[in-house]
């Protein structure tokens, strides 16, 4: 059988097509956002979710392939086969497909580590943030085959399999636990739950090869085979949805990771992270060194870990986060670690005014916090948040540290000078 599916792999039409989906997977993964580069975690999840389009666009070619073959029942001599060979045929021209998809797949991973590894250091994908996408492709793939299989039709089929597949993971795929979308380095694939998936997609596999072999051994006739075409359309709309409904009881698909041995700067304060976000160190302790000279009444913490590194209650309140590669995400845990540190505790205020007055000039303070961190007001690209003049103290952080000071020490009056109920 290793020789028929080398000349089948050779002989597909797949080939011609082969440099249209690498072009489709390297598409998705360089005309959206780029802070995945230099992040293994990132950049495997990434990787991963290229099987958004992969796997729809495995799901119109296999339809079209299978139906434009069709079930095999006779030999090139025109002898019928027999079900062991049927078994061979129908597995030879599924397994080609489904190779030439996960090379694809494989090839995008691969160009991503590529570009990371010069920020990441040296390393690779993670293989188990990319297995909930090879689940995904395997399985759109064997639902392809499978109504290729039962309609025989060249246009229809590949048509609603690529459509079908595309809304469905468009739609289901986060809130079903199809797929990986977040990539921080606390969080990693459960085993179990990937398992689980791989071993639905291979089961889908298997069934839409019975389904082959069953359409030609036992659907001989007309009305026959007209019924077993709907009997099999009804069983693969079923399976598919059992499968996609069955996943999250396997338990979350994502967990928390265990803290390896963090990476910290040399600065004061010190600033820790996790070794795969090591790209992002100098700016943050850079961060960190811009919040060090802060006037009398702000008090900075001898120490900033990201999320994760640490457990115990409050520890994400008392962390910082690096959300899709914003630093002004990271600025927004320093800066409130900050505030905490430096703020009396909160109290009741004895009037609406006073309490209104007082988280004005909180939330003034955390926004130049934040912007001082960063060296400059806040990004463009960063809408919503508390409301407050931006523009205003983004500009503030570039006066002279006089200014800044007067500034600072009116809200701390304010806060401090709250009225509170005894």
């Amino acid at each position: 059988m290793r020789s028929q599916l080398v000349t089948e792999v050779r002989s597909s039409p797949l080939r011609w097509l082969i440099l249209p989906l690498l072009a489709l997977d390297l598409i998705f993964l360089f005309t959206g956002p780029r802070y995945w580069i230099g992040v293994w975690p990132q950049a495997s999840v990434v990787a991963q979710l290229a099987a958004l389009y992969l796997g729809p666009a495995m799901a119109g070619v296999a339809a079209w392939l299978a139906a434009r073959r069709g079930p095999q029942s006779e030999g090139d001599d025109g002898q019928s086969l027999s079900a062991r060979l049927r078994w061979r045929a129908a597995t030879v021209l599924f397994a080609s497909t489904a190779i030439y998809g996960l090379s694809v797949y494989a090839a995008g991973a691969i160009v991503a580590a590529a570009v990371s590894v010069a920020d990441a250091g040296l390393g690779f994908v993670w293989v188990g943030s990319m297995l909930p996408g090879v689940a995904v492709i395997l399985t759109c793939t064997a639902l392809g085959h499978s109504a290729g299989v039962v309609t025989r039709s060249t246009l229809l089929a590949p048509l609603a399999c690529l459509v079908g597949s595309l809304v469905v993971l468009r739609y289901f795929a986060n809130s079903l636990s199809l797929l990986v979308f977040y990539g921080d380095p606390y969080r990693e694939v459960a085993p179990a739950a990937v398992s689980f998936r791989l071993a639905a997609a291979l089961l889908a596999c298997v069934a839409a090869l019975a389904l082959t072999v069953s359409l030609t051994r036992w659907c001989v006739g007309q009305r026959l085979r007209a019924a077993c075409m709907v009997a099999g359309s009804v069983i693969v709309l079923l399976a598919a949805t059992g499968l996609l409904f069955l996943a999250p009881y396997a338990g979350p698909l994502v967990v928390a990771r265990d803290a390896p041995a963090p990476l910290c700067s040399t600065s004061s304060p010190k600033v820790c992270v996790w070794p795969e976000n090591r790209k992002y160190l100098p700016a943050l302790s850079a961060m960190a060194e811009r919040l060090r000279n802060l006037p009398a009444a702000i008090s900075t913490p001898p120490a900033f870990f990201e999320r994760g590194l640490r457990s115990g209650p409050g520890e994400s309140e008392q962390s910082f986060e690096i959300i899709e590669g914003y630093l002004w995400s990271a600025a927004d845990g320093m800066a409130q670690q900050v505030l905490d540190l430096s703020m009396p505790p909160a109290c009741e205020p004895e009037s609406p005014a006073d309490e209104d007055r007082a988280v004005q000039a909180q939330r003034e303070l955390l926004t130049w916090l934040k912007s001082r961190a960063i060296d400059g007001r806040r990004p463009a690209e960063i809408r919503g948040g508390p409301s407050v003049d931006h523009e205003a103290i983004g500009r503030l952080v570039l006066e002279p540290e006089h200014t800044q000071q007067i500034w600072v020490q009116e809200r701390v009056k304010v806060i401090k000078e709250t009225p509170c109920v005894m």
